[in-house]
């Protein structure tokens, strides 16, 4: 029988199997999901890089379809208006995998996220979840530099 731990994995790839259905293909044929959380940091490069542009171009649709935006900042609530898309990428996994990213071991793959127009960040990662990140990348620094 297996352990907690090993129980735990199990269930976790369970899951990630399920969601990646819904997220399919990157650019180099890996669906988001699992380039999302490759062991590879290239890999999870390119799938923060699918994520952002499916963001973007989620959020210029909703701006057309809105006719009320304004140059560079976000002029709806996205939370508020219904998706059309049955493709539309999940809110809660958006900011979920922005912010694993955003405190990736990696420091590629932190920038990648970075990179993201300040808008579509702060549309879909809270204040808490920046600040945490800022203290996280400033142990880093220290264990690095100790």
């Amino acid at each position: 029988m297996a352990d907690s731990g090993d129980s735990d994995l199990l269930q976790e790839f369970a899951m990630l199997s399920i969601s990646s259905f819904k997220y399919q293909a990157t650019d180099e044929g890996t669906n988001l999901v699992l380039s999302l959380n490759h062991p590879e940091p290239a890999v999870r490069v390119s799938g923060v890089t699918a994520l952002v542009q499916r963001l973007s171009t989620e959020v210029h649709e909703l701006h057309r379809v809105s006719g009320n935006c304004y140059s560079g900042l976000l002029c709806v609530d996205l939370s508020a208006l219904p998706l059309q898309n049955a493709d539309a990428v999940d809110r809660g996994f958006a900011s979920s995998s922005l912010y694993s990213r955003l405190i990736d071991e990696s420091a590629d793959v932190s920038q990648a996220v970075l990179k993201t127009p300040t808008d579509l960040l702060l549309e879909y990662l809270s204040a808490e979840q920046l600040l945490d990140a800022i203290n996280v990348s400033k142990r880093l620094v220290c264990l690095i530099h100790s």
